[in-house]
């Protein structure tokens, strides 16, 4: 016998997120599957970063380009700045951009 378990709302479908839970800063589009299964995040093991405590959720991407990820993030938040080397940190963390306030 196999059980298969999906979270969804009430329409049967699953939730989708036009902002990240923890920050409320938007979410770029790619974050949806197109399986109408939503997009919320997996959540990252709370962590120490030098002396500040750091919580994290994790959305994957689909169907898009670093390029296009750098350039949509850049557009959609102002009052940040980019942290040299963005585009490394994209390809190598999949779909976490480091960023800062100004």
């Amino acid at each position: 016998m196999i059980l298969v378990l999906f979270l969804t709302n009430a329409t049967g479908q699953g939730k989708m997120l036009t902002n990240d839970l923890s920050t409320g800063l938007p979410l770029i589009p790619a974050t949806d599957p197109g399986n109408h299964f939503g997009n919320e995040p997996t959540k990252m093991p709370d962590a120490q970063v030098c002396k500040s405590k750091m919580q994290a959720n994790f959305y994957s991407l689909y169907n898009i380009k670093v390029d296009a990820v750098v350039q949509w993030y850049s557009s959609h938040l102002s009052g940040f700045k980019k942290v040299q080397g963005m585009r490394t940190a994209v390809r190598n963390l999949l779909s976490t951009i480091p960023i800062e306030r100004l």
